[in-house]
């Protein structure tokens, strides 16, 4: 694993299974979760995942990092409902915008996904909380919750 998220995570995984025994703690509740999450593909578009504490979602995808950060139109949007058990958020009628598995492939058009489901690592003090998809080499599919989009590089 070579991505900029892999390492922490992998880290962090390394430290939370020898201190505790076990992955990630399990989630409270939705407002635990809530929030906005971002990743950037190689190719420069921004995936948007925004959970809402009433348990729906919206999903984003924009042309570039400027055009998210300024609140421009995206490519294409989807909405849902999620779920969540244990520590795993669950978020039905998504879409694949990359080829999967691979992440470093945008679709022409995304395809829709009956559900997918990904492990919810809670906030730590060297980054925000994240939503891990896929572990993927080289790189993995991580959204990483935002505070601000103009942090969001």
């Amino acid at each position: 694993m070579t991505s900029i998220y892999s390492g922490w995570l992998g880290l962090f995984c390394v430290v939370s299974l020898s201190v505790s025994g076990c992955g990630p703690r399990n989630i409270v509740g939705p407002r635990e979760v809530a929030g906005e999450y971002t990743f950037r593909y190689k190719s420069g578009e921004v995936e948007v995942l925004i959970l809402r504490d009433d348990t729906t979602y919206r999903q984003e995808l924009y042309r570039d990092v400027t055009t998210y950060r300024q609140q421009g139109a995206p490519l294409y949007t989807n909405s849902g409902s999620w779920s969540y058990r244990k520590n795993r958020v669950v978020m039905p009628q998504w879409l694949m915008f990359c080829n999967w598995p691979s992440v470093d492939e945008i679709r022409p058009t995304p395809r829709r996904s009956l559900s997918l489901e990904g492990s919810w690592w809670p906030p730590t003090h060297e980054r925000e909380a994240v939503i891990l998809l896929a572990e993927n080499s080289p790189r993995d599919y991580a959204l990483v919750r935002v505070k601000n989009r103009n942090e969001v590089k």
